[in-house]
């Protein structure tokens, strides 16, 4: 480093460009090269009509409430749902209509703007479509029933990452941040005690690192590997796919068979708990690249920044937590409303004669009651945490010559079978105990089996959100959780409610009536009416401007 010293100010200190990593000057660059193809467009953009588009936000955002996903995977999600009701109503024999139908679909449930799309991506879109539509057609010939929707089921999801990239240039940008701290992790950390070969190695850390960083779910993860095994996938054309077919299938296979490797798990909680910082980084960056790229020559002068932009997005966590709270709650009320409804109260109709309003109040109230409590103890980071933040930023920033890697392992290490069986055995009785205890007070103010059993099933699924909401308040928190006696009991409590309420989780967004009610029987009709609306208004439109012609 240089030291240059300011007239009438105490010296600051000033590295020369040489010295930021080549991480962060392709990030930087990436950043310019958007800014650049934003100044350089001029092409026309997409606009539809938006006179029933309101009531199309307000289904989007009902729906929303009801299935508990992460809001950055909303519109990935809103297009996948989307493209499957159009194979659903085979509405995909003029792929052009159906690229502009997804367009107005997106646009009406305000997810891109409008007038921001310009029309040759629908182009774009027509020659993606084309390629599913061609590999689809290929599985329909070569596999039977439940092995072909399995497939299909797999590429629609890599289909929907894919549209969203087209539809959204600032997906490169995460795109980017992704690849420039895998290849920071890379440069910086050494695996050691493992059996995969180099490319192995660095397809679980890419897994890890996005999985972490930009929360990307297994559709996204698996569109970028394809992408990656694939040189040119997203430019295939029909008869390509049609060559390529079984290579496609081959690389399919390895994707699922690297995203279920035994290391991810493992490899994903190392690697989380390096990541929190490039967060509190990409908000610096969204908020001015171009002064950062000035700011990054005086350390000290990036601490201070990054010390203020931590404060703001600590000051965040309460919001976020609320928020993800209440949409706990409703998922699990409208959830609850439908289990009473379908089999509670028919049930005790059935054997009891009558309605026990004392077990439905307590299953309605008790799991509120239990995330507000819980939720409540969730604190913010503290100062020690931004010091540690920054110091992984400036690690990131400035290269480092005789920097040594850090040694890691994720093998685990080996309890004596014994201990093990000991360790074990204790906590199965210690949850078996607290399991019997809760029953019998149930029993005792008159929950029978079946109210009892939906009391459990609650339970796991509150804890189950709560941990996710714990989770996301503690995104930024880089030293690690301090664990207590009280914290570590609640915890070994907790654990097999949780795992319960995963699996619980994942089965109700499978078998969710409510939403299959609204996706198939409700969603498809409404578009449909307000696609038939706004042809109409084009078409009032059109002779408003013949009658209003200037006259010769």
């Amino acid at each position: 480093m240089r030291i240059k010293k300011n007239i009438n100010s105490d010296p600051e200190v000033v590295v020369n460009a040489s010295l930021l990593s080549i991480e962060i000057r392709r990030l930087l660059a990436s950043y310019n090269d958007l800014n650049n193809k934003h100044r350089e467009s001029i092409e026309s953009n997409y606009k539809v009509s938006q006179v029933l588009g309101s009531v199309a936000f307000l289904y989007e955002r009902v729906r929303n409430m009801l299935d508990y996903k992460g809001d950055h995977l909303l519109r990935k999600n809103a297009i996948e749902r989307i493209l499957r009701r159009q194979i659903w109503e085979k509405k995909t024999d003029n792929l052009q209509k159906t690229a502009e139908n997804l367009i107005k679909e997106l646009i009406w449930a305000r997810y891109i703007k409008n007038d921001s799309v310009p029309k040759e991506r629908i182009s774009v879109l027509f020659s993606i479509l084309q390629k599913y539509m061609k590999l689809f057609s290929l599985l329909e010939i070569k596999f039977k029933e439940k092995r072909r929707e399995e497939v299909q089921d797999w590429f629609i999801g890599v289909l929907s990452s894919e549209v969203e990239e087209i539809l959204d240039p600032s997906v490169y940008l995460k795109e980017s941040l992704n690849y420039e701290v895998f290849s920071w992790f890379r440069g910086r950390f050494l695996w050691e005690g493992h059996n995969l070969d180099e490319k192995e190695r660095d397809i679980q850390m890419f897994i890890a690192v996005h999985r972490s960083l930009t929360k990307s779910d297994k559709a996204w993860i698996r569109h970028r590997l394809l992408k990656a095994f694939i040189p040119g996938w997203e430019n295939l054309n029909e008869n390509q796919v049609d060559a390529k077919f079984a290579d496609i299938l081959d690389v399919q296979e390895k994707i699922e068979d690297q995203l279920r490797s035994p290391y991810q798990g493992r490899m994903f909680r190392y690697v989380q708990g390096q990541l929190p910082a490039f967060l509190v980084l990409k908000d610096y960056l969204d908020e001015d690249y171009k002064s950062v790229e000035k700011t990054v020559l005086k350390p000290d002068k990036l601490g201070e920044d990054i010390e203020r932009v931590c404060k703001r997005k600590y000051s965040e966590i309460g919001l976020r937590i609320r928020r993800g709270l209440l949409r706990s709650i409703i998922y699990i009320f409208f959830t609850k409303a439908t289990l009473a409804l379908m089999i509670e109260i028919p049930y005790e109709l059935l054997t009891a004669k009558s309605i026990n309003y004392l077990t439905l109040i307590i299953n309605i109230l008790f799991p509120p009651m239990l995330m507000f409590l819980i939720g409540s103890t969730i604190k913010k980071p503290t100062d020690d945490n931004t010091k540690r933040v920054i110091k992984i930023i400036k690690s990131f920033v400035y290269s480092d010559d005789d920097m040594e890697k850090v040694p890691f392992s994720l093998e685990r290490k080996k309890i004596g079978s014994i201990i093990s069986r000991v360790f074990l055995a204790f906590y199965l009785f210690l949850f078996f105990l607290i399991f019997g205890s809760i029953s019998l007070i149930l029993i005792s103010i008159g929950f029978n089996v079946l109210s009892a059993s939906i009391f459990f099933i609650f339970l796991s699924l509150v804890l189950l959100f709560l941990f996710r909401v714990r989770y996301s308040a503690t995104e930024l928190n880089v030293q690690g959780e301090k664990e207590g006696l009280w914290s570590h009991l609640f915890s070994l409590v907790t654990i097999p409610f949780i795992n319960v309420g995963s699996l619980l989780s994942q089965g109700f967004q499978r078998l969710n009536v409510l939403l299959l009610i609204m996706d198939f029987l409700i969603e498809a009709p409404l578009k449909n009416v307000i696609t038939i609306f706004e042809e109409w208004n084009v078409f009032i439109r059109e002779k408003r401007e013949e009658v209003i012609e200037v006259p010769n």
